[in-house]
């Protein structure tokens, strides 16, 4: 594999995946690895339920009650989570997701992810992430990075694929002249890009 190879040669992107990398330019190996996230996200420590700031993307831990039930909303099957700290009540949802009643169990302890909203006087977490506590501990404090995406395309995929293609790739050396990027103040190239 080099950077002219299609994006199919990595492990997991089938014709159905790289369809949907070409829809946002993508078609080989070499323009994943300069195809660079628009943001990054920061992982902080959860809050408590009175912490919470509306509109704005932080986590929580949180205990599951009992099951979660899953409603029929016209096309939608929405699947409800209510969490409570202290007295205090944060309303989980999540869309087409009816198989989260057989994955969030009651008596289990996770940490959601997600944007916080106040809807008819209750403050609401939709579609959250969903982590383990050991998994998002290892995410604590680090910056992720976020891409531009398009329908049916994740996050999660793309951040798969570079970093599968970092780790399997003998990427290209620096064509800079070291006394020129020590003029510069230039990082070298490979450091740079997975630093990106």
């Amino acid at each position: 594999m080099n950077t002219a190879s299609p994006i199919t040669a990595l492990k997991g992107v089938g014709e159905k995946t790289a369809a949907l990398f070409h829809r946002v330019g993508v078609d080989t190996v070499g323009e994943l690895l300069s195809y660079y996230p628009r943001t990054y996200d920061l992982y902080e420590k959860p809050v408590t339920f009175a912490n919470l700031e509306m509109e704005r993307i932080q986590a929580v831990t949180g205990r599951i009650g009992r099951m979660p039930d899953t409603k029929k909303a016209g096309r939608l099957a929405v699947t409800t989570v209510m969490l409570e700290e202290f007295g205090a009540y944060l309303h989980l949802n999540w869309f087409n997701m009816p198989f989260l009643r057989n994955t969030l169990r009651p008596g289990n302890t996770y940490i959601f992810r997600g944007k916080v909203q106040k809807k008819k006087g209750r403050m609401v977490m939709e579609q959250p992430e969903i982590y383990e506590t050991d998994a998002y501990e290892r995410l604590l404090d680090t910056m992720q990075p976020v891409y531009g995406l398009t329908a049916g395309l994740s996050n999660k995929t793309v951040t798969k694929a570079v970093r599968q293609a970092l780790d399997e790739l003998n990427l290209d050396p620096e064509y800079l002249p070291d006394r020129i990027r020590r003029d510069q103040e230039l990082a070298e190239y490979n450091f740079a890009l997975r630093s990106i």
